[in-house]
C-alpha cells in the first residue's frame, strides 16, 4: 500500500511477522492464472481442488508446491497427515512438513516442533530439541510457547517461569484491550472448526459460548486486502487459524491466572495481592471459570479486597456456568446453611453438590450421604411426631431449678 499507513492487523499475535503470514487469509483462486512451474499456483489448484471436494487431487497439488517450498502448502500437508484429511495419519510426514517451515522463523511451527519432541510422537523423544524450538517459539511471540516454556520452568526456575508467565499475560491484555472484536467473524470461525474437527456436538457448545458474552478473540483483519476474499478460504485453513487463536486466548488466561497465583503464594516475600487481584479480575471478566473462583474465594475471606458475600457468591455461580467443580460446592455450601445473601435451600445445595460429585468432587459425595440421612431423619420424624416436651412442664426460674420458688 504505497503513499499511506499499512492498517495494523488485529490479530492473537500483535503485531505483523512471520506468525501473521502463516495465518493469513487466502486469496481467490480463480483470480490467478495457473502454469505448470511456479509453485503458487500448483498451491491455488490444490486449493480450488480441496474447494470442489477433491482432497486426492489437492494433496496432489500440495505435494508439488510443497517440494519447491511453499510454506503454506508445507503447512496444508501437515495438517493433513497430522489428523488424517484426505491421507492416512503419518506423524512423521506432518512433523517433516511442520520442520521445514518452522526452520524458516515460524514461530507456530517453532512451538510445534517443540512439542513433538517433547512428546516423542513422530519422532524420537528429545527433551533439549525440545526446549530449544520451544524457546525459538516463545521469542517469536507465539503465545503458547510462552506459557509452555513458563510451566516447564516451574519447578527448575522459578524466577523465569514467573517472567514468561507475566510476558505471556501482558501481551494477552494488550491484545484483548484492543478495539472491539469482530465477533461475527469469531463465531464462523469458531463453528467452521468444530464441524471441520469432526465434533458437531461441540457448535451448540461454541454457540453458547459465544451467547454467553465472552469476549472472544477476533479472526477478521483489518487488512481489506486480505479480509475481501473470505469466502474462499480453505477449511483446513480455516481450522488453523482457530487452533492459533483459540489456543492463544487461552494461554493468555492461563498465564494471567499462574502469575496471580505467583503473587499469592509469595505474600510478604515481595507478593502482591494486589497485582494477584488484579490479573484473576483480568482472567475472570474474559469467562476463565478457575480465575472467577479465585475471585469468588478472595471476597468471600476479604483478602486484599473488602468482604464481599454477594460479590463472591456471584462469581462462584459464573464459575460454576462454566463447570468449575469446587465452585459448584461452594454453591452447595451457600444453600446448605444459607447466608445474607441466599436464602437455606436444601433442593438447590443438592443440585450444586450433585454436580460437583459427578466430576468426582469427594466432600460433595460426603456432603450428598448427610443430606440423604437428614431426608430420612425428617420423614421418620413426621411420621412419629414427639409429645409438647414443656406440656404441664414448669418453668424453671433464672437459676434453672425446676423446684425453686
Amino acid at each position: 500500500m504505497q503513499g499511506g499507513k499499512k492498517p495494523a492487523l488485529n490479530s492473537c499475535l500483535g503485531k505483523r511477522n512471520r506468525t501473521q503470514d502463516s495465518i493469513a487469509l487466502l486469496p481467490n483462486p480463480k483470480s490467478r492464472k495457473t502454469t505448470n512451474q511456479d509453485p503458487q499456483d500448483y498451491f491455488l489448484l490444490g486449493l480450488e481442488s480441496e474447494t470442489n471436494g477433491d482432497l486426492s487431487k489437492a494433496i496432489y497439488n500440495w505435494h508439488l508446491a510443497a517440494s519447491q517450498g511453499h510454506e503454506r502448502a508445507l503447512l496444508y500437508l501437515g495438517i493433513c497427515y497430522k489428523n488424517g484429511i484426505g491421507v492416512a495419519r503419518d506423524q512423521k510426514k506432518a512433523f517433516s512438513s511442520y520442520l521445514r517451515i518452522a526452520q524458516k522463523g515460524n514461530p507456530i511451527m517453532q512451538y510445534n516442533i517443540a512439542m513433538y519432541y517433547l512428546s516423542g510422537i513422530g519422532v524420537a523423544k528429545d527433551k533439549k530439541k525440545g526446549l530449544d524450538w520451544l524457546l525459538l517459539g516463545a521469542q517469536g511471540g507465539f503465545a503458547p510457547a510462552m506459557l509452555k516454556l513458563s510451566q516447564i520452568l516451574e519447578e527448575s526456575d522459578a524466577q523465569s517461569s514467573h517472567t514468561w508467565a507475566l510476558r505471556t499475560a501482558k501481551q494477552g491484555c494488550a491484545v484483548l484491550s484492543e478495539e472491539k472484536k469482530d465477533e461475527i467473524a469469531f463465531r464462523e470461525a469458531i463453528l467452521s472448526y468444530s464441524r471441520a474437527s469432526g465434533r458437531e456436538e461441540n457448535t451448540k457448545s461454541c454457540l453458547d459460548w459465544y451467547r454467553s458474552g465472552r469476549k472472544l478473540l477476533c479472526l477478521k483483519m483489518k487488512d481489506k486486502e486480505a479480509w475481501e476474499m473470505v469466502e474462499h478460504k480453505s477449511s483446513i485453513q480455516k481450522t488453523f487459524e482457530t487452533w492459533c487463536l483459540l489456543s492463544s486466548y487461552y494461554s493468555y488466561l492461563i498465564a494471567a491466572v499462574n502469575v496471580a497465583r505467583w503473587e499469592c503464594a509469595r505474600l510478604g516475600a515481595g507478593g502482591s495481592i494486589t497485582e494477584a487481584i488484579k490479573w484473576y479480575t483480568f482472567a475472570a471478566n474474559e469467562g476463565y471459570a478457575p480465575a472467577q473462583f479465585a475471585l469468588g474465594v478472595l471476597y468471600w475471606k476479604g483478602e486484599g479486597v473488602k468482604r464481599d458475600l454477594e460479590t463472591a457468591i456471584q462469581w462462584y455461580q459464573s464459575a460454576s456456568n462454566f463447570g468449575h467443580v469446587r465452585a459448584r460446592y461452594n454453591m452447595g455450601v451457600c444453600y446448605e446453611f444459607g447466608n445474607t445473601v441466599v436464602k437455606k435451600d436444601l433442593a438447590k445445595a443438592r443440585k450444586f453438590y450433585t454436580l460437583a460429585a459427578q466430576d468426582g468432587h469427594e466432600k460433595a459425595k460426603l456432603k450428598l450421604k448427610e443430606l440423604d440421612e437428614q431426608e430420612k431423619q425428617d420423614k421418620v420424624d413426621k411420621m412419629n411426631p414427639k409429645p409438647d416436651s414443656h406440656h404441664d412442664d414448669p418453668v424453671p426460674n433464672q437459676e434453672g431449678g425446676r423446684n425453686a420458688t
